[in-house]
């Protein structure tokens, strides 16, 4: 049958045409009957109504099992079907609430999908530049797109469809798109809604302002600009959130996901990912497992998380804001690193690793086996440091409200000036050579100075315990008091005028220097005490032990010991008792071979005056207890002065005890 030019042929309902031939210029109509392998010319018109079915299309001249080239128009309304259909260049198909399935269409046809139509099986060819749009109410399954635009309007979806080699789509406000597979040189992208999606190497989903969920993008770029997204698996790739809220993220084997001015929630960093967050953005409850790595930057905000062993939390931001986190838990074996940044609840486990420089770290505590070190700007506030673990602090490094327990330790580096304030309870520290610690109120328990550091008490600061090793200096300000410090060899100790200085041990090697205030001290062998100025009081000065009374030094109680000597150059001593084998070395009185000694006792036998006349110079020296002046005798010291030591004649002329 022949439909010519101008002529029109309805199909009815329970007709069916087979092999019809439709001229330039006619048209069929199929309201409810079949056509099978026609034959249509360019320029003839194709409508297929309810009830109608069109399968298998042939142009004049070409036998291709449905085909409809350059010029020809296919319109498929409600209740129509068409079927196994292929579309050529130029060619013009609108599917007005149809069913159409299995469409391949060629280079340079448009597609218009309105509401009631299901179209499924669609195949676009690499490079085509086709392109159509889904209206609301129609739907689009399945398709294969490796190239063309394609738009789902609002209203409209696409469930289950393939992009790839060069093919583009666009769900708009109102749109929904349902697993969907993004591959190679595909791109999705998204104002409405996107449910369910695969990103595959090379692939591109930009959602713009709408709502994305459960996307997994392997090997795919994942962007995201406005909007909200939940359950997104990333890896192998690059993505991007810029002002975007998400809930729900993974990050696997390459996975590198930036955050830009964005809320980001529930992330886990796995082995090989990072997470980078800056300008704004924030993060938490964030898992960094081992391998993988989370860098908060440009004022970024992170709050919970957790660094499992092998992971990596860093905080960098040199010239810009602080990146901030709160609530962090570094477990065994992860490492967190911080330079000018902010650290607010932080917990070190045992075996974490903790680098700061140039950041505030408040409310700390570092278990068992961990170390903290605060490097140049780092500040800590309210921090513990547990039974076996240790604080070292560096040059520029500082904390307060520092609380220890027994088995820590707090380590002052080298150029590390380290001040103990009121709120500071410390149970161990050891201040390195070049160290520096100053007590300003607080508690230090038990504190060593090693060589070529040192220790300074402040005003109204008291501090117990302190050993001051070789090389090291304890320094102790007017209203300071130091209780119970040893001076160990090579170490020394100087009292400022208004300091005080309590039972403080003087060991072989050691010395103390009072420039003023007060102190009590026991000086061992090879110690020594030099009184400048202030005052030494009930000081025992044991065997091989050096007591130095300066030119305005004064000096009472004194008890030398047997074997220990005290140098008189001026000052005033008082209360001065000598026991059998002790010496006073009269550094200033020259010796000569005929110098005299004597002793004479006041009328209650409990002190006496000490004569000693040199070429003519007399010096007198008052001491307590009961002595003869058969006991004394005159040597010349090591440098030219003159030795008095006392060796009893018998035990009966033993020295009274002291009475005050």
């Amino acid at each position: 049958m022949i439909v010519g030019s101008g002529k029109v042929l309805v199909i009815s309902s329970g007709m069916t045409v087979e092999n019809l031939d439709v001229r330039s210029g006619g048209e069929v109509v199929l309201e409810g009957g079949t056509l099978v392998n026609p034959r249509f010319e360019p320029g003839s018109i194709e409508t297929v109504t309810s009830g109608g079915r069109i399968s298998g299309i042939a142009v004049s001249g070409i036998n291709n099992n449905g085909t409809i080239v350059g010029g020809r128009e296919l319109v498929v309304s409600s209740g129509g079907e068409a079927t196994d259909i292929t579309i050529a260049s130029q060619s013009t198909l609108v599917f007005a609430g149809g069913s159409v399935s299995d469409l391949k269409v060629d280079n340079y046809a448009y597609l218009e999908v309105a509401a009631g139509t299901t179209l499924s099986g669609l195949e676009l060819e690499t490079g085509t530049a086709t392109q159509f749009t889904v209206s609301a109410g129609a739907t689009l399954m399945s398709a294969s797109l490796t190239g063309g635009q394609e738009t789902i309007l609002s209203g409209g979806s696409d469930s289950g469809s393939i992009l790839s080699s060069g093919a583009w789509e666009s769900v708009d406000s109102g749109a929904k798109a349902v697993r969907m597979t993004v591959a190679s040189g595909g791109n999705l992208e998204v104002r409405g809604t996107l449910d369910g999606a695969r990103v595959l190497r090379g692939g591109t989903i930009e959602v713009a302002g709408g709502t994305a969920s459960a996307i997994t993008a392997l090997g795919g770029g994942f962007a995201m600009e406005g909007g909200t997204a939940t359950k997104l698996l990333l890896g192998g790739g690059y993505s991007q959130l810029l002002d975007a809220t998400v809930t729900g993220v993974t990050l696997v084997n390459g996975g590198l996901l930036g955050v830009d001015s964005s809320t980001i929630n529930d992330v886990v960093v796995s082995s090989g990912a990072n997470l980078t967050l800056e300008t704004a953005a924030k993060g938490s409850d964030v898992t960094v497992l081992g391998g993988g790595s989370v860098i908060v930057s440009g004022g970024a905000r992170l709050n919970q998380t957790v660094v499992q062993s092998g992971g990596m939390l860093e905080i960098e931001d040199i010239f810009g804001p602080r990146g901030i986190v709160n609530g962090v838990e570094v477990m065994s074996g992860a490492t967190l690193s911080a330079q000018h940044g902010a650290i607010h609840d932080l917990k070190l486990h045992a075996g974490g690793q903790l680098f700061l420089a140039d950041t505030l770290v408040d409310n700390l505590t570092i278990s068992r086996g961990t170390t903290l070190t605060l490097s140049s700007g780092a500040r800590a506030a309210a921090l513990t440091v547990l039974n076996g673990a240790r604080l070292i602090v560096s040059s520029g490094g500082q904390a307060a409200k520092l609380t220890t327990s027994a088995g820590a330790l707090v380590q002052i580096a080298s150029a590390a000036a380290f001040r103990v304030g009121k709120e500071d309870d410390i149970a161990r520290a050891i201040v390195e050579s070049g160290g520096n610690l100053v007590f300003a109120g607080g508690t230090v328990s038990d504190l060593r100075v090693h060589g070529g550091g040192s220790a300074t008490i402040a005003a109204k600061a008291k501090e117990s315990g302190l050993v001051i090793g070789f090389g090291a200096e304890l320094i102790v300000l007017a209203g300071g008091t130091a209780q119970k410090a040893i001076i160990s060899r090579g170490g020394g100790e100087v009292l400022s005028s208004g300091a005080a200085d309590f039972g403080a041990t003087i060991l072989s090697g050691g010395s103390a220097s009072i420039d003023g205030g007060s102190t009590k001290a026991a000086i061992l062998s090879g110690g020594t005490q030099t009184v400048l100025g202030g005052r030494a009081i009930n000081t025992v000065v044991a065997s091989g032990g050096k007591q130095v009374v300066g030119y305005i030094g004064t000096v009472s109680g004194t008890k030398v010991q047997s074997g220990g000597t005290i140098e008189i150059d001026g000052g005033t001593v008082s209360g001065l008792t000598l026991r059998k084998g002790a010496t006073i070395d009269l550094a200033g009185l020259a010796f000569t071979s005929s110098g005299t000694v004597s002793f004479v006792e006041n009328a209650a036998h409990t002190s006496g005056t000490l004569t000693v006349t040199e070429g003519g110079t007399k010096q007198t020296i008052t001491l307590f207890g009961q002595y003869v002046a058969a006991g004394f005798s005159l040597s010349k010291d090591a440098n030219g002065g003159t030795d008095i030591t006392y060796k009893p004649i018998s035990a009966a002329h033993a020295p009274l005890a002291a009475h005050h």
